[in-house]
Order: structure tokens, then sequence, then C-alpha cells
């Protein structure tokens, strides 16, 4: 074997490392958002059905409502999210599409190609993620106003 053709080898083995590894990392990425997805509806069902008490404090409410507002647009662009892997199944079809026409036509294939996330995926990741954050904070602020309402740490 030449020196090239161990460096074809080698850079063939590797993209196939990065091409495994990426799609570990992708999957891995997406059951998490399941989860946390199934977690947040969840939370929010139990949050709204069990506060049967009249909030009379400012303060508690408004870390009940911030709390339920932030879980809601943390489920909601979880889901749009999630979408995303709809998206790059179609981009990932369309490429072996445009490689197919590409054989029949007599030119080559293009083995390596990258698949860009759309703006609007990326966005709603940054919103689904700080949403989750400001709701967790939330909901922990609304705990404590909740028990000091009660007069427990009094």
């Amino acid at each position: 074997m030449t020196k090239e053709d161990i460096t074809k080898k080698t850079l063939a083995e590797t993209l196939i490392k990065v091409n495994k590894y990426s799609l570990s990392r992708h999957e891995k990425y997406f059951s998490w958002l399941k989860n946390i997805l199934t977690i947040s509806v969840g939370l929010l069902g139990i949050l709204v059905s069990l506060n049967s008490d009249k909030i009379t404090d400012l303060y508690t409410f408004i870390s009940f409502i911030s709390t339920i507002l932030f879980l809601g647009l943390g489920i909601l662009f979880g889901a749009i999210l999630l979408y995303n892997e709809v998206y790059i199944q179609s981009q990932l079809l369309n490429h072996s599409k445009k490689n197919g026409r590409r054989l029949l036509d007599g030119k080559g294939i293009k083995v390596f190609s990258v698949i860009r996330r759309h703006w609007f995926f990326s966005l709603s990741e940054i919103i689904c993620l700080s949403s989750y954050l400001i709701s967790l904070i939330s909901l922990i602020t609304y705990s404590i106003f909740k028990v000091y309402d009660k007069g427990i740490l009094m």
C-alpha cells in the first residue's frame, strides 16, 4: 500500500467514526429532549390541578404565573425543537436523492455533506432551555413564598 492509499483509508475510517458519533449524539439529544418534555407536561398538569388555594400574596401569585408561563413556553418551543428531527431526516432524504440523480447522470456522489440546522430551530433551542431555567427559578421562588405565606418560616 502506498502512503496515499493509507491516507485515504484513514480518512474514510475517520469520516465513518465522525458520522457514527454524530448520529449517536443526535439520538441521545432528542431522547433527552423527549424526556424533558414529558416531565414538563406532567409538572404543568400537577401545578395547575393541585393549586386549590387562593393566592392572596402578590409575589406568590407572580411567581406562580411566571412558573406556568415559562413552563408552557418551554414545552411549546421544545415541541418545535423536536420537529427539528423530522427536518434533519428530510434533509438527509434530499441529499440521498441528489446523490441518486448524480449517479444516474454519471457524475460522482458527494460522500460527505453538512446538513445545517435552520436558524429557527437554533432560536427555539435557546428559548426552550431559557424558559425551562426561568420556570425552575420561578418554581423555587413560588415554593419559598408559599411556605412563607403559610407561616412555616416565621
